[in-house]
């Protein structure tokens, strides 16, 4: 009784800790789309600024990065580093929102920089299941936690096994039979 008490518990606990994916993935989304907003701002200043001087902006840039004064140069890099950004938050949150729920977990911790970068401001640590997504994951973590308890469980018994053996040979040999 005790054993499916404490495995119902595992299995619950992972249940609840992968349901809470789906508001982790809509988290990350939500940060990149304030990002964004927020590059795309300071690039109409940008270009506003660029196009008082009767330039382009990578044009405007380009005069910026060469110029004698190293503040103006600092400022021109600076201006680049935005755009570069810009392109790398769109690019995420690109692929961020056409990746599938499987794909998203391995797009978030692996492979792109800008996402691992944002932190996790989330209001609730745990919430209860929304939508589908949360279920499905939800459902994936219980029988992650009930293969993970069995596996402990296995461990645990293979290592009792393994200890009483020893102990059944050092009897054994200590008797002279070993």
């Amino acid at each position: 009784m005790l054993l499916r008490l404490t495995s119902g518990l595992f299995a619950l606990a992972f249940a609840l800790l992968l349901a809470q994916v789906p508001g982790f993935f809509a988290e990350k989304q939500n940060q990149l789309n304030q990002r964004d907003a927020l590059l795309i701002d300071k690039i109409a200043v940008f270009s506003e600024t660029a196009a008082s001087t009767g330039m382009a902006l990578p044009q405007f840039v380009q005069s910026l990065q060469s110029h004698n004064d190293d503040a103006i140069r600092a400022q021109g890099i600076e201006i680049a580093r935005t755009l570069e950004n810009q392109t790398r938050v769109k690019e995420s949150l690109e692929a961020f929102s056409a990746a599938t729920p499987t794909s998203k977990l391995a797009l978030l911790l692996l492979y792109h920089r800008t996402l691992n970068n944002l932190p996790l401001e989330r209001d609730q640590l745990f919430q209860l299941p929304k939508d589908q997504e949360s279920y499905s994951y939800g459902l994936f973590g219980f029988i992650v936690g009930i293969f993970f308890f069995s596996l402990l469980l296995f461990l645990g018994l293979s290592l009792k096994k393994l200890y009483k053996l020893r102990q059944a040979r050092k009897l054994l040999a200590s008797r002279g039979y070993g």
